[in-house]
């Protein structure tokens, strides 16, 4: 069962919740810029199923923190006590989640409102963040970077 609709959040979250124990496919649109560089906000959707395999570091996953807010990010790795280290592909930081705060996986997604879906688990996409997965301590400077090229040769709106 495929979901066409998008959900808002929170009362979408109820939603997600129930059809993912249903085994549906749910569209989800990325909000929030903890994604970037490889989802973007509210251009970019991720398809999100039930977790019905073993995760594993690189896999997208969709759960709720403990006040309940919903949060899409990476496994960066998981610890032997069963805990999963989440981390934000623009984010310095990670964060330890219980494996029993997994709502489900983006299992494929698609990117700048393009029609065709991909899956997250493409040897491309798993390529590219292994070049990003090292860059953890350096992301802060990076996206310093980032910006200062953006204001320097961005030339809209300039004279």
């Amino acid at each position: 069962m495929t979901v066409n609709r998008t959900l808002d959040t929170p009362v979408g979250v109820r939603e997600i919740q129930e059809l993912i124990s249903l085994g549906a496919t749910v569209p989800l649109t990325v909000t929030g810029s903890s994604m970037l560089p490889f989802l973007y906000s509210r251009t970019d959707t991720v398809w999100l199923s039930p977790v019905n395999t073993p995760v594993r570091p690189g896999d997208v996953l969709f759960y709720l923190r403990p006040g309940g807010a919903p949060v899409l990010h990476r496994v960066r790795r998981l610890r032997k006590d069963g805990i999963l280290v989440m981390n934000g592909d623009a984010q310095s930081f990670c964060e330890l989640i219980p494996p029993s705060a997994v709502v489900a996986r983006a299992d494929s997604h698609t990117l700048r409102g393009g029609k065709k879906r991909r899956s997250a688990r493409s040897f491309s996409l798993r390529l590219l963040w292994l070049v990003w997965y090292p860059t953890l301590r350096l992301r802060p400077a990076l996206f310093r970077l980032a910006g200062l090229k953006h204001k320097l040769f961005n030339k809209k709106g300039r004279d």
